[in-house]
């Protein structure tokens, strides 16, 4: 992918180590395309075509066509090996009609508390390149809880002379290439929280693997993507206080308490059903997982660009019981200005997703959204989901953020959530606090 400081990865012949200040755009707004390239990178000629969902080569920069404001990034050149750091924090405060604010929840990073602020993560990260071996490791630390938890630790081995053309080998634990928001981590998001139907479908944190993939780029002026990856799908050591919380007021402790009682006297009341539905609903892959990705970027020119997606997710639940989601995703992106330029855009992105397990039979879940970049400063989004299965349920969603340097170094988002519920109807609202700094993220 096409970087702003890619002429400052060179090094002279007789150097051997070097240290090097790089300007780097920081104004992707965490999320402002949410994986138009690679995670949410949108940056360049190459944004939608040879780096598109995170395919070989490709990085996650955070420096998409909003060239406005500018951060200093250090990069670490050793030999033929360059290393690049990141930093991101995310934060929410809030209010919810719901008497219980975890249950809204689905993903592991969503706002979770009512009138308190909550951290959902603070992420260091750090990247590594060369012409034949790319690596990248991130983890989330939650200052709430006092956990670190590694989320992805990968490297890849790309254009080598044993390789075919176009083939690209991954290893280590990764996120699946499988939808459009699978691959990208909390920063990268254009919303407070996770879509319903990919967050209930491939797991509260996203479907992670700890294996072996293998990428191959079709050749060609618009290359296709292919990904197979099997391996064993990770196991999260928390779940980032969303659920049923723990000790987050004196309030919430006497509901723990009460539910408590009720379960070892075998009652249930309302809040307790609500509590089994949401595990139900909690349906998630163990042991060995066999994913497919396949990724079809078209850029019709530089005006109008395309991204078409399928994927699949094979394996098994952690009671033995047989597990397949599928998706289907297709994206349309109108852009005012040519490649490398900053100008208004407005992104539509639609996912359907098919999850058939043994012991609910099959599910279906619908995401679409449509994301506008109205100034460098100011980005609006639209969001609708829906799922059916153990509680139907719909969420539609509707936020603006704010980057008040005219990049994502310092971002504030708003968003107001109504989830449509089996026994009733909910409303939130949100304001997220955002902080991202370093280089490109290798994908």
């Amino acid at each position: 992918m096409k970087r702003n400081n890619r002429s400052l990865l060179s090094k002279e012949p007789m150097t051997l180590v070097t240290v090097s200040l790089a300007l780097s755009g920081s104004v992707f707004a965490g999320g402002a395309y949410d994986q138009l390239g690679v995670a949410g990178s949108a940056s360049g000629p190459d944004a939608t075509t040879v780096c598109a969902e995170g395919h070989t080569g490709c990085t996650h920069d955070h420096s998409n066509d909003h060239a406005s404001g500018w951060t200093s990034t250090p990069e670490l050149t050793l030999g033929g090996f360059t290393l690049t750091p990141q930093l991101h924090a995310n934060g929410v405060y809030g209010t919810t009609t719901a008497s219980e604010p975890g249950e809204l929840a689905v993903g592991s990073h969503d706002p979770s508390k009512d009138e308190a602020w909550q951290w959902q993560g603070i992420e260091p990260g750090l990247s590594l390149r060369s012409d034949w071996l790319d690596g990248f490791a991130t983890g989330v630390w939650i200052p709430d809880e006092d956990e670190f938890e590694l989320e992805e630790a990968f490297l890849t081995l790309k254009e080598l002379p044993f390789l075919p053309s176009g083939l690209s080998i991954r290893g280590g634990q990764y996120l699946n290439r499988i939808g459009f928001h699978n691959t990208t981590h909390l920063h990268a998001w254009s919303t407070v929280d996770a879509p319903l139907a990919s967050a209930l479908f491939l797991g509260e944190e996203g479907l992670a693997t700890v294996g072996g993939e293998l990428t191959w780029e079709t050749p060609g002026r618009w290359p296709a993507f292919f990904s197979v990856s099997y391996g064993e799908a990770r196991e999260h050591a928390h779940a980032h206080g969303h659920g049923e919380e723990e000790g987050h007021s004196d309030h919430e402790e006497e509901e723990d308490h009460h539910d408590e009682e009720e379960h070892h006297d075998d009652e249930h009341d309302e809040h307790g059903d609500e509590h089994d539905e949401h595990g139900e609903e909690e349906i998630a892959f163990a042991g060995d997982v066999l994913s497919i990705g396949v990724l079809v970027p078209f850029d019709y020119n530089d005006f109008h660009r395309y991204r078409f997606s399928a994927g699949a997710a094979l394996g098994e639940t952690e009671e033995g019981d047989t597990l397949s989601v599928y998706q289907l995703g297709t994206e349309y992106a109108w852009h005012t200005a040519s490649y490398g330029q900053w100008g208004r855009s407005l992104t539509w992105r639609t996912e359907v997703f098919l999850r058939d397990a043994e012991e609910s039979g099959q599910d279906l879940g619908l995401s679409t959204q449509l994301l506008a970049a109205i100034t460098p400063e100011l980005d609006a989004v639209l969001r609708y989901g829906w799922v059916e299965g153990p509680e139907e349920r719909s969420r539609t969603s509707a936020g603006i953020t704010f980057r008040p340097l005219g990049s994502d170094l310092l971002q504030f988002r708003v968003q107001y959530n109504y989830d449509d519920l089996d026994h009733g109807d909910e409303h939130s609202v949100w304001l997220q606090t955002g902080f991202n700094w370093g280089g490109a993220e290798v994908r």
